[in-house]
């Protein structure tokens, strides 16, 4: 017995690097760019004050429509249904159509609603349903 007590020290020492691995890794994913941005700083406050999403919504056609889609979702009363509308500049009045639409569809249904709109080279709209911590 006493002879066995320092043997297996390369293992505790192999779990304890993996471990600052793990939190160096996690600290660095946080401020590092990803996919090429430019951007090495914190998020903004606009970006920072979401929560994670937890399901994302998009519109296809022949697909179910905002409403439908979160009738089969859990129900929460954190949850916040998130519209993100990126538009081009000569379709902002049909992006805006468009999000007020699906906003009222989230709303008639009794969640939260916020809108974030953008301008882009190609518009896009899409929700997402997430658990904010904040209300």
């Amino acid at each position: 017995m006493i002879g066995q007590v320092g043997k297996h020290w390369h293992i505790i020492l192999a779990d304890l690097a993996l471990i600052l691995f793990v939190l160096t890794l996690s600290a660095l994913s946080k401020t590092l760019p990803v996919d090429g941005d430019d951007q090495t700083e914190s998020p903004s406050p606009e970006q920072a004050q979401f929560d994670p999403a937890q399901t994302l919504y998009r519109p296809v056609s022949g697909g179910p429509s905002l409403g439908e889609w979160l009738d089969r979702q859990p129900r929460d009363p954190r949850a916040t249904v998130t519209i993100h509308v990126r538009h081009s500049e000569d379709d902002s009045g049909g992006a805006w159509a468009s999000a007020r639409a699906l906003s009222e569809e989230a709303e008639s249904r009794g969640f939260a609603v916020r809108t974030v709109v953008s301008p882009a080279e190609k518009s896009e709209i899409y929700a997402i349903l997430g658990f904010d911590t904040r209300r």
